[in-house]
Parts: structure tokens; C-alpha cells; sequence
């Protein structure tokens, strides 16, 4: 997903700057430039973007609501695909449906793992 935020040097990143760097918010002009230079002239992937946040902020907080709006704002500005949109808001409420749901009932999908440490334990730690 193209979302997030930026900083001197580096247009995009949904993890946000890295240790120590100066954090600006992209806005107006600045944030759809930059969401241009990444998504380049892919106009579905920032479609993408808009339809999920819009699609999964349904149903929670306000603070989430218009953080979707912003994002939805800044894409639209960058060239995003608007007739693609609709398709991506409906994948966004079924993703949080989808979460919502409770797990199958059952034995766990997920199985113990068993290592044999027995090599480790003969010869001890490489360092010692």
C-alpha cells in the first residue's frame, strides 16, 4: 500500500522515518508529488490504496475515518484510478469482516516446531 509518511530524502514509507530523522507529513501539493513518484503511472495501485483505507475505516473511530479521508485526498490529488475505487472499498470492508470473524473451530492451523539441538549442545557455542 502506498500510505505513509515522508522525510527529507526519502518520498514514501508506511513504517515511517527512520531513528533521528526530522518527521514532516506530506501535504497539498508535496504528499501528491511524492505518492506520484512511487506509484509512477500506476493509477490502480493508488486506487488500491484509497479503497482499503476508505473500505476497511468503516465502522471504526473517527481518528481512523479521517485518516482514510486524508489518504483517499492525497492519492486522488496524485492520479488515482477513481473508477477503480468502489471495486477496492468493497475489498477493504470485506478484509474487515474478515477480521472481525472468530477463528474456525478445530485443531490449530499451526503446528509445534521440533528441532534437534543435539548438535548445538555436543559441540557448545561457536564463541566459547
Amino acid at each position: 500500500m502506498l500510505t505513509g509518511y515522508s522525510w527529507p530524502g526519502c518520498p514514501a514509507s508506511p513504517s515511517g522515518p527512520p531513528a533521528g530523522a526530522l518527521w514532516t507529513r506530506p501535504s497539498g501539493a508535496e504528499g501528491a508529488a511524492a505518492l506520484r513518484e512511487v506509484a509512477g503511472d500506476r493509477a490502480d495501485l493508488l486506487a488500491e490504496a484509497v479503497g482499503i483505507m476508505l473500505g476497511s475505516a468503516d465502522g471504526k473511530g473517527p481518528e481512523y475515518q479521517a485518516r482514510a479521508r486524508a489518504v483517499a485526498e492525497q492519492c486522488r490529488l496524485a492520479g488515482a484510478d477513481v473508477e477503480a475505487i468502489p471495486g477496492w472499498i468493497e475489498a477493504g470492508q470485506e478484509r474487515r469482516t474478515d477480521t472481525r470473524r472468530p477463528p474456525p473451530p478445530g485443531p490449530s492451523r499451526l503446528k509445534p516446531v521440533v528441532m534437534d539441538l543435539s548438535a548445538f549442545q555436543a559441540h557448545g557455542p561457536r564463541w566459547a
